[in-house]
């Protein structure tokens, strides 16, 4: 089920990402066939790149949704991730997810530079891979606490030698 979880989010991710004139709130902007610019990956690379620069944002509504989306895609893909890689120690699975969590991100930001009415940015993708780390975070934070009050109650229970003084 984690794997097919992942699958469905990676999908998810993908085809966002590949929907030109994308608006958030409304559904009808959702699902259209992918319109390609005709940049070079030369141009992608090129100092002077819009992938580079930052874009002005201007707080309304399609811009907060968008921020929204892109915490919570690429939440969900940390935790999806962090869950499918189980046999890895702990501290290697927090690498491994958020290096792959960011990977993605930067593919989803290479793939909208290239779409008509969506611009990749390097911001974005920063955006991508400080919401996995800190998400991850929040995980290891999660387990530690876990297993601390594990210990708490298990010495909780054990009988004290002294009650009997």
């Amino acid at each position: 089920m984690r794997k097919f979880i992942l699958a469905f989010l990676l999908i998810r991710i993908a085809v966002f990402s590949a929907t030109p004139y994308l608006v958030v709130h409304d559904v009808s902007t959702w699902f259209h066939p992918p319109e390609y610019h005709t940049f070079s990956l030369v141009s992608l690379f090129h100092y002077q790149s819009d992938f580079y620069t930052f874009y002005p944002f201007e707080k309304n509504l399609e811009e907060i949704l968008q921020l929204a989306g892109h915490l919570v895609s690429y939440s969900s893909l940390s935790v999806s991730f962090f869950l499918t890689f189980k046999k890895i120690p702990i501290h290697r699975r927090f690498m491994i997810t958020w290096g792959f969590s960011s990977f993605v991100g930067l593919l989803d930001e290479w793939n909208q530079f290239f779409i008509v009415g969506r611009d990749g940015r390097l911001v974005d993708f920063l955006l991508h891979s400080f919401s996995s780390f800190i998400t991850l975070l929040l995980i290891l934070a999660f387990i530690y606490l876990k297993g601390q009050m594990l210990t708490y109650f298990k010495d909780k229970k054990s009988p004290d030698v002294n009650t009997n003084l």
